[in-house]
């Protein structure tokens, strides 16, 4: 909307103006970027370049279901590789839940770029 359109644009123009660089985590629910991309376009303010990268939500919420893995369709429309994962899941009992502790999220997220030997650029 037309609103939330004119709030990013001030927040891309004040971030232009003090910054070189930024990197921007935005929600999901953000799907009108051009406030960011658009910024100073028709003047000599300072600018930046944009590079925009989109993550996928997917509800998983079927694999609830009693049933065998191969009757689920994010199963079978899952790559070779993914389907092997999701099996290795099963096999381990992994479980998957709605959850808010954010604890338990910050220690996931932490391990998982540990185990990937990624450096983490702040303390979290």
């Amino acid at each position: 909307n037309s609103e939330q359109f004119k709030a990013l644009q001030c927040i891309a123009e004040f971030l232009a103006e003090e910054y070189s660089h930024i990197d921007l985590t935005l929600a999901p629910m953000l799907t009108d970027v051009r406030a960011f991309q658009w910024v100073h376009y028709h003047d000599n303010k300072p600018m930046y370049q944009e590079s925009i990268r989109y993550t996928s939500f997917v509800d998983i919420r079927e694999f609830l279901d009693k049933k065998p893995l191969e009757d689920f369709t994010l199963y079978q429309d899952a790559s070779v590789s993914r389907r092997q994962e999701i099996r290795y899941g099963y096999r381990k009992g992994v479980k998957v839940f709605d959850s808010n502790d954010f604890e338990r999220f910050l220690f996931l997220y932490k391990h998982t770029f540990e185990r990937q030997n990624i450096e983490l650029e702040n303390d979290l």
